[in-house]
């Protein structure tokens, strides 16, 4: 696919993190569950970057009024006006997972990534675990946009917090019994992207096990932003039909560009993480 912005399409740091986006959505739609409520990963992909690149901040309330507006049209009532605030909408739906990669691209170091995924996973009510976990998914994907490669990108850590995401940060696999959320997610996603398969194979390995839409949001945000766009080249059987994937591209530049990203320095040299 030729980028909308030819500037940069020789980036590889670009070009991971647009596999990165692209791997979230086209795991969102392979993952669909008939019971999945709003909104769509497609929604929190689209939605809340268009939000940062309008306001140059977080507003959570604003992300809200665009996500109740895109499922009104969905469900053909775009009638509907609401101030719903993000305190009344707790949920922990496989959606939540969708905003790791924007923090990714949205924040310029580290901390700062992981402060705002866990504020985010807070507001939308993914519990202090929940929270943690995708603290942890940047760091994961952070990395592996820099072009750490799957060795260093996702290497065990030391943990302060919640037992089983310091389990899985220090490479340690969850219990085949644990409950399915957010850290079992992870857990999965990172298992699958070490092994280095392609996106058919792990997302056809998620099915086999009936995991959760998230942990094939979150495996195909990890293989996408190791792999860049090559993924999607060299397996030809993922199809990304519906995924918002021209739109998604644009809007990574832009979200980039306009925070002066350091991983658009000059020549595509990777920023040092932080």
């Amino acid at each position: 696919m030729q980028s909308r912005l030819p500037f940069i399409t020789a980036d590889p740091i670009f070009d991971r993190a647009v596999g990165m986006v692209w791997g979230a959505a086209c795991g969102a739609r392979v993952g669909e569950q008939p019971a999945s409520s709003w909104p769509t990963c497609d929604d929190i992909l689209v939605h809340l970057t268009v939000s940062l690149i309008e306001h140059q901040r977080l507003l959570i309330d604003d992300v809200f009024r665009r996500l109740i507006r895109a499922w009104a049209q969905r469900a053909g009532r775009p009638a509907v006006v609401s101030a719903v605030g993000p305190t009344t909408q707790a949920s922990t739906a496989a959606f939540v997972a969708g905003l790791a990669p924007i923090c990714i691209l949205r924040r310029t170091d580290r901390k700062a990534a992981q402060a705002e995924a866990a504020e985010l996973a807070m507001q939308f009510g993914a519990g202090a675990a929940g929270g943690e976990a995708l603290e942890l998914t940047t760091i994961f994907l952070r990395l592996a946009v820099l072009g750490e490669g799957r060795a260093r990108a996702l290497a065990p850590l030391h943990w302060e917090g919640e037992d089983r995401v310091a389990r899985v940060a220090g490479g340690r696999s969850l219990p085949i019994e644990t409950k399915r959320d957010l850290v079992a997610a992870v857990d999965q996603a990172r298992a699958l992207a070490l092994r280095q398969v392609s996106l058919t194979t792990a997302f056809t390995a998620l099915a086999s096990i009936n995991a959760g839409q998230d942990a094939f949001i979150l495996t195909g945000a990890l293989i996408g932003a190791l792999d860049g766009r090559q993924a999607f080249i060299s397996d030809p059987s993922i199809d990304r039909t519906g995924t918002p994937s021209a739109r998604m591209e644009q809007l990574v530049g832009e979200l980039m560009s306009l925070h002066r990203h350091p991983f658009l320095k000059a020549g595509g040299t990777p920023a040092c993480p932080s």
